[in-house]
């Protein structure tokens, strides 16, 4: 009987958890960001650092993005935040990109009026859209500097933390981190 009488409490428990189950990408999950080459070229104080293209990837389900922002760390191969003459760098931050699109993608509607919410609109992984796309200035000289200064064999294993965070079109926003090494010379 006692049996019975648990068996008989836990299915609708179970009924009620499964309905609220969240079948798409969870947040944290929800946005990849591809970057160009991180870096400079140069050498004996005359340094060039390319702009990046950036591509913002949405996940199947993820919702648009009215603003990605970041922070960049410089960190040198002891996984330390770099410094130049004792002195932390400078972390550039700002915004990346605004007017991104979600993990979605029209079957008719062109680009440009193709919404999550249009009659046509599959749920899917899209890093294509062009509004997801954008050329930013991120590495600041200073980065080439020091990290010149630190001579070949001590820069190796340098690399930038991007710290995102997007404020998506429902409300909410996310925050995650990705490394990409730092470079020289940079293409």
């Amino acid at each position: 009987m006692k049996k019975m009488l648990l068996a008989a409490l836990a299915l609708p428990l179970s009924i009620s958890l499964t309905g609220c189950a969240n079948t798409s990408t969870p947040l944290e999950n929800a946005y990849r960001v591809e970057l160009t080459t991180l870096g400079y070229s140069g050498k004996d104080n005359v340094y060039t650092v390319p702009e990046v293209n950036v591509k913002l990837t949405a996940m199947r389900g993820a919702p648009d993005v009215n603003e990605l922002t970041y922070t960049a760390t410089l960190f040198d191969s002891n996984n330390v935040p770099a410094t130049a003459d004792d002195s932390y760098l400078v972390r550039p931050s700002g915004t990346l990109m605004t007017g991104a699109k979600g993990g979605y993608q029209c079957t008719g509607t062109v680009e440009a009026l193709c919404t999550f919410s249009s009659a046509d609109a599959v749920m899917a992984t899209n890093g294509n859209w062009g509004n997801n796309r954008v050329v930013h200035a991120i590495v600041p000289i200073e980065w080439a500097v020091a990290h010149s200064a630190r001579g070949t064999g001590e820069t190796a294993a340098w690399y930038v933390k991007m710290d995102y965070t997007a404020y998506m079109s429902n409300g909410n926003k996310v925050s995650w981190s990705q490394n990409y090494q730092f470079v020289s010379p940079a293409e």
